[in-house]
């Protein structure tokens, strides 16, 4: 599946209000995570270098699970072209 902000940005436009999951970053997101939670997959945007460390390991994945929590993320994010003025909440 294509990210919103990464389909945005290859048109050279950008989607602000969208970055990285972890606390006082400001990167933009290159990558999602997919955490299944109960009755959901949870997706973490985030950029390429905490990417690289959860792929390694370097970030436990409580800590991902902590932060997602904290930006109270809780459903997937938009697909490009999406009307989030009709979105259900």
């Amino acid at each position: 599946m294509i990210l919103a902000a990464q389909t945005l940005q290859r048109r050279g436009r950008t989607m602000p209000d969208v970055r990285c999951v972890f606390e006082n970053c400001v990167e933009p997101v290159a990558k999602t995570i997919d955490l299944d939670r109960e009755k959901d997959t949870l997706q973490c945007p985030v950029c390429s270098e905490h990417a690289h460390d959860i792929d390694w390991g370097v970030i436990p994945h409580d800590e991902l699970v902590r932060n997602a929590e904290i930006r109270g993320l809780s459903r997937p994010l938009p697909e490009p072209g999406t009307d989030m003025s009709r979105a259900r909440s």
